[in-house]
């Protein structure tokens, strides 16, 4: 019995490893991307801050949102207008810091936590 679930335990810290491997991949390529095509407007700012903070939270790091405006790849404003909307979606979490009360963090929502599991665990599958 204690096999079993030492055995499935196993399992799904190998799966979450290569969902998160995938996902930093995804991140790497963007960035890759808009270097190697400069002046190109892509125009995914959802799409990153979702990986952004997908990678964030199984690296176990809290990212401000500062930071998240940064990797959204998009002015600031245009940035914080998406972090709102996704917000108002119910996709972000927004955090204060306990410490430092004007900082905000921010985090995936359960509910995107999950989407984003299953749509990384289709990318990887196909």
């Amino acid at each position: 019995m204690a096999s079993v679930l030492i055995d499935d335990l196993e399992q799904e810290v190998h799966r979450r490893a290569g969902l998160l491997m995938s996902a930093r991949r995804l991140l790497r390529e963007r960035r890759s991307r808009e270097r190697m095509l400069d002046g190109v407007e892509f125009g995914e700012p959802a799409w990153d801050i979702l990986l952004t903070l997908y990678v964030a939270y199984h690296e176990g790091k809290l990212v401000s949102v500062t930071s998240l405006c940064v990797a959204a790849s998009v002015p600031a404003t245009t940035a914080l207008r998406w972090i709102s909307t996704m917000e108002a979606r119910g996709q972000l979490r927004r955090h204060r810091d306990p410490i430092h009360k004007r900082r905000m963090y921010m985090s995936l929502s359960d509910d995107a936590l999950a989407a984003m599991d299953r749509y990384l665990t289709a990318l990887a599958a196909s």
